[in-house]
């Protein structure tokens, strides 16, 4: 995989997980359970809709 690739997925990623765990905590801060599941949706499709918008960024350098 070429670097440049690897570096959109690393961003990608750390952005929807950065995501997903700040509604985590807002979810405990109003002191409702955690959900995996709900996790995991917002890190995918965060991620998702993230990596299309840098997507452009990205291609253009």
């Amino acid at each position: 995989m070429k670097e440049k690739n690897l570096k959109i997925l690393k961003t990608i990623f750390l952005g929807g997980l950065l995501y997903a765990i700040l509604q985590a905590a807002f979810d405990l801060y109003d002191l409702k359970e955690f959900n995996w599941v709900k996790f995991l949706i917002n890190t995918i499709f965060f991620a998702f809709f993230m990596g299309l918008m840098l997507r452009k960024n990205f291609v253009k350098n």
